[in-house]
């Protein structure tokens, strides 16, 4: 416990210091894709229906798209698992956090398309009353978020070392409280009401996985590098690295053979 609040105090230190990072690109890209997704979904409701059909019903476009935005980001994750997976033992501590995003996202990518917490939401509904939430669904999106922040903070300090993710996906979780409180307390929802609050949602898992891409980004390029360096930690070295260092000494071997004198014909060379 103590460990990740000096982690947080360090990342507090280190973005004053330096400064947030740039996420202009991110966002703007979060911004044109959430307008694109909103703009064609109003496109695509069924003639005689409302403008909120693809958002409000759970076969919509927009339902699918952001469970497919939500399966992209788990995409994402398992490829980072997969490339620290394969470093040395001592560097495989972030190991755990992707493996977690990757199993988090991929669930509600499936509770997306097979509407695990309204079928949750329904069983309980016809069981025990919901007190003054609307109904038992919003109960069941809200215990989501209570349960991802203890598991989230067994991985902080490797979560706060990453670039620019720390922001995007702490901007993703404002846009899911703003979409659970829309959705828990607009007692009769109307058009515009389901506009906003599934625009909340299509923006939070479009800020996760470009959150998430851009930590894969980095571990792509890290790669990269260390496929041309000594690995330092544990004192590894990369196949490609050792083939190399072989290839050099060999070479400096061979140099030295032939700089050193022959005796049998170098006019000052005597036997001892």
């Amino acid at each position: 416990m103590k460990a990740t609040f000096l982690h947080i105090r360090d990342f507090v230190a280190e973005r004053r210091e330096k400064g947030l990072p740039s996420l202009r690109s991110e966002l703007k890209w979060t911004a044109l894709l959430l307008f694109g997704i909103t703009a064609l979904s109003l496109l695509l409701a069924p003639e005689g229906e409302d403008l909120d059909y693809q958002f409000a019903e759970e076969d919509g476009f927009a339902t699918v798209l952001s469970s497919f935005t939500l399966a992209v980001a788990a995409a994402f994750a398992f490829v980072c698992l997969s490339i620290r997976s394969i470093r040395s033992i001592d560097d495989r501590k972030p190991t755990r956090m992707w493996g977690l995003f990757a199993l988090g996202f991929a669930f509600l990518s499936i509770d997306e398309v097979f509407q695990i917490h309204e079928q949750i939401g329904w069983f309980l509904h016809d069981h025990v009353d919901s007190g003054p939430f609307r109904n038992w669904n919003d109960v069941v999106v809200i215990g989501y978020g209570l349960i991802a922040i203890p598991l989230v903070w067994t991985v902080l300090p490797d979560f706060l070392k990453q670039k620019k993710m720390p922001e995007l996906l702490a901007l993703g979780f404002l846009f899911y409280v703003a979409h659970t409180l829309t959705d828990s307390f607009v007692e009769y929802a109307t058009t515009t009401s389901i506009l906003i609050e599934e625009s909340f949602k299509l923006a939070c898992n479009l800020l996760i996985a470009i959150g998430v891409y851009s930590a894969l980004k980095d571990e792509l390029r890290q790669r990269s590098i260390g496929s041309n360096s000594i690995d330092r930690v544990g004192g590894r070295q990369t196949p490609r690295v050792i083939g190399a260092r072989q290839d050099r000494d060999a070479e400096d071997h061979e140099s030295r053979q032939n700089e050193k004198p022959n005796r049998k014909t170098h006019p000052g060379s005597k036997l001892i």
